[in-house]
C-alpha cells in the first residue's frame, strides 16, 4: 500500500525535473518513518516470557515542566 503511494507521488513529479529530487527525499523520509514504526522505535533491554516475578519493588517516578522537576518513589507489589 505505501509502495503504491510512493510510486503515485513519484510519477507526479516525475515531470519536472526540480522536482524529482523532492519526490526522492519523500519517499526516503517516509521509508525511513515507516521502518522507525515498524521495529517499534528502538525499544531496548530483554523482555522476560514468563513476567515479572513476585515481589515489592520501589520505582522513582521523575516528572518535569520548565524549570519545576519533582521526583517520588513508590512501592509496587507484584503477587
Amino acid at each position: 500500500m505505501s509502495a503504491l503511494a510512493l510510486f503515485g507521488l513519484w510519477s507526479l513529479v516525475a515531470r519536472k525535473n526540480r522536482l524529482r529530487w523532492a519526490s526522492v527525499a519523500l519517499a526516503l523520509t517516509m521509508l525511513l518513518l515507516m521502518g522507525l514504526a515498524a521495529c517499534g522505535g528502538g525499544g531496548t533491554g530483554y523482555v522476560d516470557p514468563t513476567g515479572t516475578p513476585a515481589g515489592t519493588y520501589k520505582v522513582t517516578v521523575n516528572g518535569s515542566s520548565g524549570g519545576l522537576t519533582h521526583s517520588v518513589t513508590v512501592t509496587l507489589t507484584v503477587q
